[in-house]
Protein backbone atom coordinates (compact mmCIF):
# COMPACT_ATOMS: atom_id res chain seq x y z
CA UNK A 1 0.00 0.00 0.00
CA UNK A 2 1.09 3.90 -0.49
CA UNK A 3 -0.72 6.69 0.33
CA UNK A 4 -0.93 9.46 -1.83
CA UNK A 5 1.40 12.48 -0.94
CA UNK A 6 -1.34 14.56 0.52
CA UNK A 7 -2.33 11.61 3.00
CA UNK A 8 -5.93 11.40 2.14
CA UNK A 9 -6.03 8.11 -0.45
CA UNK A 10 -4.05 4.87 -0.58
CA UNK A 11 -3.32 2.94 -3.41
CA UNK A 12 -3.18 -0.99 -2.82
CA UNK A 13 -3.08 -3.83 -5.48
CA UNK A 14 -5.83 -6.57 -4.69
CA UNK A 15 -6.44 -9.92 -5.72
CA UNK A 16 -9.53 -9.45 -8.01
CA UNK A 17 -10.00 -12.97 -10.53
CA UNK A 18 -6.91 -14.70 -11.17
CA UNK A 19 -5.04 -10.84 -11.65
CA UNK A 20 -4.17 -8.46 -9.18
CA UNK A 21 -4.84 -5.44 -9.69
CA UNK A 22 -4.69 -1.30 -8.34
CA UNK A 23 -7.05 0.22 -6.32
CA UNK A 24 -7.55 3.77 -4.61
CA UNK A 25 -8.96 3.73 -1.59
CA UNK A 26 -10.13 7.44 -0.47
CA UNK A 27 -9.54 7.47 3.07
CA UNK A 28 -12.07 10.22 4.28
CA UNK A 29 -15.04 9.22 2.67
CA UNK A 30 -14.28 5.63 2.90
CA UNK A 31 -14.53 4.23 -0.91
CA UNK A 32 -12.83 2.28 -2.66
CA UNK A 33 -12.15 3.04 -6.70
CA UNK A 34 -10.53 -0.10 -9.17
CA UNK A 35 -8.19 2.22 -11.21
CA UNK A 36 -7.38 -1.18 -13.19
CA UNK A 37 -8.62 -3.51 -15.27
CA UNK A 38 -6.21 -5.13 -17.74
CA UNK A 39 -5.63 -8.71 -18.76
CA UNK A 40 -2.57 -9.58 -16.50
CA UNK A 41 -1.52 -8.04 -13.52
CA UNK A 42 -1.10 -5.07 -12.04
CA UNK A 43 1.31 -4.61 -9.14
CA UNK A 44 3.73 -2.07 -7.16
CA UNK A 45 1.52 1.31 -7.31
CA UNK A 46 4.07 4.19 -6.68
CA UNK A 47 2.23 8.28 -6.42
CA UNK A 48 3.89 11.13 -8.23
CA UNK A 49 5.36 12.95 -5.94
CA UNK A 50 1.89 15.38 -6.46
CA UNK A 51 -0.38 13.47 -6.71
CA UNK A 52 -1.73 13.30 -10.14
CA UNK A 53 -0.58 10.14 -11.21
CA UNK A 54 -0.31 6.41 -10.30
CA UNK A 55 2.31 4.74 -11.96
CA UNK A 56 2.58 0.86 -11.61
CA UNK A 57 3.44 -2.39 -13.33
CA UNK A 58 1.63 -3.85 -15.87
CA UNK A 59 1.94 -7.42 -17.56
CA UNK A 60 -0.53 -6.91 -20.11
CA UNK A 61 0.35 -7.40 -23.12
CA UNK A 62 2.92 -10.48 -22.25
CA UNK A 63 5.19 -8.13 -21.21
CA UNK A 64 5.65 -6.20 -17.70
CA UNK A 65 6.07 -2.61 -18.41
CA UNK A 66 5.52 0.85 -16.57
CA UNK A 67 2.08 2.43 -16.56
CA UNK A 68 0.75 5.54 -15.56
CA UNK A 69 -2.93 6.56 -14.59
CA UNK A 70 -5.06 9.70 -13.34
CA UNK A 71 -5.82 8.34 -10.12
CA UNK A 72 -9.42 9.40 -10.19
CA UNK A 73 -9.60 6.63 -13.27
CA UNK A 74 -10.26 9.07 -16.05
CA UNK A 75 -8.71 8.84 -19.26
CA UNK A 76 -6.51 5.74 -19.69
CA UNK A 77 -3.31 4.44 -18.69
CA UNK A 78 -0.80 5.34 -20.53
CA UNK A 79 2.91 3.11 -20.89
CA UNK A 80 5.45 5.00 -19.48
CA UNK A 81 8.36 2.86 -20.37
CA UNK A 82 8.93 -0.40 -22.65
CA UNK A 83 11.89 -2.67 -22.59
CA UNK A 84 13.08 -6.27 -22.35
CA UNK A 85 12.39 -7.80 -18.86
CA UNK A 86 10.36 -6.75 -16.07
CA UNK A 87 9.70 -3.34 -14.59
CA UNK A 88 8.94 -2.17 -11.27
CA UNK A 89 8.39 1.60 -9.98
CA UNK A 90 9.54 1.97 -6.34
CA UNK A 91 9.70 6.07 -5.51
CA UNK A 92 10.03 9.17 -7.26
CA UNK A 93 13.40 11.47 -6.39
CA UNK A 94 11.02 14.21 -4.27
CA UNK A 95 11.09 16.68 -7.35
CA UNK A 96 9.11 14.29 -9.11
CA UNK A 97 12.06 14.44 -12.04
CA UNK A 98 13.34 10.91 -11.72
CA UNK A 99 12.07 7.35 -11.17
CA UNK A 100 13.59 4.74 -9.51
CA UNK A 101 12.61 0.98 -10.87
CA UNK A 102 13.58 -2.38 -10.55
CA UNK A 103 14.17 -4.04 -14.15
CA UNK A 104 14.40 -8.17 -13.95
CA UNK A 105 16.46 -9.95 -17.01
CA UNK A 106 17.24 -13.61 -16.56
CA UNK A 107 21.51 -12.69 -17.25
CA UNK A 108 21.62 -10.06 -14.31
CA UNK A 109 18.83 -10.63 -11.95
CA UNK A 110 17.10 -7.75 -10.64
CA UNK A 111 19.16 -4.28 -10.81
CA UNK A 112 18.20 -0.27 -10.25
CA UNK A 113 17.41 2.27 -12.57
CA UNK A 114 16.41 5.52 -13.12
CA UNK A 115 14.17 6.72 -15.41
CA UNK A 116 13.70 10.75 -15.95
CA UNK A 117 10.52 11.96 -16.27
CA UNK A 118 11.06 14.28 -19.30
CA UNK A 119 9.86 13.00 -23.16
CA UNK A 120 13.36 12.46 -23.72
CA UNK A 121 14.75 10.84 -21.04
CA UNK A 122 16.24 7.20 -21.56
CA UNK A 123 16.44 5.04 -18.64
CA UNK A 124 20.11 5.00 -16.60
CA UNK A 125 21.49 2.59 -14.64
CA UNK A 126 22.50 2.86 -11.33
CA UNK A 127 23.17 -0.31 -9.20
CA UNK A 128 24.24 -3.43 -12.06
CA UNK A 129 25.60 -6.59 -10.73
CA UNK A 130 25.00 -10.81 -10.82
CA UNK A 131 23.52 -10.33 -7.84
CA UNK A 132 19.69 -9.49 -6.62
CA UNK A 133 19.17 -5.57 -5.96
CA UNK A 134 15.28 -4.21 -5.11
CA UNK A 135 13.62 -1.76 -3.44
CA UNK A 136 15.02 1.63 -4.21
CA UNK A 137 13.62 3.94 -2.01
CA UNK A 138 14.49 8.15 -2.23
CA UNK A 139 16.14 9.87 0.89
CA UNK A 140 13.67 13.15 1.66
CA UNK A 141 16.00 15.23 0.23
CA UNK A 142 16.54 13.14 -3.01
CA UNK A 143 20.69 13.06 -2.48
CA UNK A 144 20.68 9.06 -1.38
CA UNK A 145 19.14 5.87 -2.84
CA UNK A 146 18.62 3.02 -0.03
CA UNK A 147 18.15 -0.63 -1.67
CA UNK A 148 17.90 -4.26 -0.96
CA UNK A 149 20.66 -6.57 -1.92
CA UNK A 150 21.87 -10.46 -1.87
CA UNK A 151 25.43 -9.63 -2.73
CA UNK A 152 26.57 -10.68 0.70
CA UNK A 153 24.32 -14.20 0.22
CA UNK A 154 21.79 -12.42 3.13
CA UNK A 155 19.44 -9.89 2.36
CA UNK A 156 20.91 -6.59 3.28
CA UNK A 157 20.28 -2.97 2.87
CA UNK A 158 22.54 -0.66 1.57
CA UNK A 159 22.96 2.93 0.51
CA UNK A 160 24.23 4.64 -2.56
CA UNK A 161 24.06 8.26 -3.66
CA UNK A 162 21.55 9.14 -6.33
CA UNK A 163 24.14 9.65 -8.86
CA UNK A 164 25.32 6.49 -7.43
CA UNK A 165 28.51 7.31 -6.22
CA UNK A 166 29.87 5.29 -3.30
CA UNK A 167 27.68 2.23 -1.50
CA UNK A 168 27.50 1.66 2.40
CA UNK A 169 25.52 -1.24 4.05
CA UNK A 170 23.20 -0.21 6.61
Amino acid sequence: PRFSPDGARLAVELQTGENLDIWVYDLERKVPMRLTFDEGSDEYPVWSPDGSAVYYSSERDGEVDIYRRDPSGSGEAERVLERAGRQTPFSFSPDGTTLAFTEYLPDTDSDIWLLPMTDEGEPQPLVITEFTEYGPQYSPDGRWIAYGSNETGNFEVYITSATGDGKWQV
